[in-house]
């Protein structure tokens, strides 16, 4: 298990093989999107050409957090996997359903699978 701390965001990479989990706690923002877009890099590079995201416990995403799960999405689907999002907080399906990404660019050019997320 593989741990990254930005000023709000905590990443907890679990799964050394296919799927990797990454949990997934605090604000994703211009300041913090890096350390998401390394830890994603991270679990790339030491074999997880699949990632499983879990945001159910990020409390803030602007588009900089988009631009990592599009990033994300095409770099596993180059490794010949794909990214999945088990679960997400209200604020991350509030700017994805703003922005389109979760029924547009995720699921129509993209071989990845976006698990439904929970309700709650």
């Amino acid at each position: 298990m593989a741990a990254f701390t930005a000023q709000a965001l905590d990443i907890t990479i679990e799964g050394q093989v296919q799927p990797a989990t990454l949990a997934v706690a605090g604000e994703i923002d211009c300041v913090t999107a890096p350390q998401l877009q390394d830890a994603v890099m991270f679990a790339l590079q030491r074999g997880a050409g699949s990632i499983h995201l879990d945001l159910a416990k990020v409390t803030f995403m602007d588009t900089a957090g988009v631009h990592v799960l599009v990033a994300a999405v095409r770099r596993s689907r180059l490794m010949g996997g794909h990214l999945g999002l088990t679960s997400s907080s209200r604020p991350v399906r509030r700017l994805l359903s703003l922005t389109g990404v979760s029924t547009s660019y995720l699921q129509r050019n993209c071989t990845c699978e976006l698990v439904p997320a929970s309700t709650s």
